[in-house]
């Protein structure tokens, strides 16, 4: 088996998330979380939640609990104890069972700036390395436009990550550029982002992704690396 260096992206990804587990490991839940009387949460979701430890509770497990912590399914502290397995397990594929913009908003919601720095730098640490080792990967295994406006939605400035994308030499990379700007058509003539979870902040990430696009377009080595980059990922 190859020994993965130091610097490898998924080294400092598998790194960061155990430094999650670390940060919010002194939350405890109850066996039984406070949840809507509506029916939205069901006993066979409560039995799921706590059918096994933490760190081995599945996609399957722990989604409904993603999509409604804190609003209709317990409370703050009960959502900085899943955190770190939610943070694990939310992936950035486009097959994940847990929605990355939906699992992501949830910081948004629990004023995670207000909390420790600790557990702010925790989850930071598991977003970037995520971006990183996601751009390392096929299409097919992260959706590049999915994790950026999680981020986004998350509150945390996304100019750096624009930054490691645009000096990215990896043709993963550049497949990932293709891709994006397949989806997001109106970027380049419009300054708009077509992820409806932006809500009214895309612009924010959309104009240094399109001041770097106007300027790279000039390069014909970028232009002919993006034109591959299509035919690699619509062929």
């Amino acid at each position: 088996m190859r020994k993965m260096a130091r610097d490898d992206p998924s080294t400092a990804l598998a790194v960061a998330i155990n430094g999650g587990y670390r940060a919010f490991g002194r939350y405890s839940t109850k066996m039984r979380l406070d949840a809507c009387t509506c029916g939205c949460v069901t006993g066979d979701d409560h039995a799921r939640l706590h059918s096994r430890p933490l760190r081995e509770l599945t996609a399957d497990d722990i989604e409904t609990y993603a999509s409604k912590a804190m609003t209709t399914w317990g409370d703050n502290k009960d959502f900085r104890h899943f955190l770190p397995r939610i943070l694990e397990l939310v992936t950035g594929d486009p097959g994940d069972e847990i929605c990355n913009e939906i699992a992501l908003s949830k910081l948004s919601y629990a004023d995670w700036s207000d909390w420790p720095q600790r557990e702010q730098d925790a989850v930071e640490a598991v977003l970037w390395e995520r971006w990183k080792a996601g751009l390392a990967l096929p299409t097919s295994e992260f959706d590049a436009d999915g994790w950026l406006c999680g981020v986004r939605i998350t509150g945390v400035d996304t100019t750096r990550y624009i930054d490691v994308w645009r000096t990215s030499s990896m043709e993963t990379a550049f497949d990932h550029l293709a891709e994006f700007l397949s989806f997001n058509d109106k970027l380049m003539t419009g300054g708009t982002l077509s992820n409806a979870f932006y809500f009214d902040d895309g612009v924010t990430v959309a104009a240094p992704l399109r001041a770097w696009l106007d300027t790279a377009m000039a390069d014909d080595a970028f232009q002919e690396q993006l034109a591959a980059a299509y035919e690699r990922t619509w062929s």
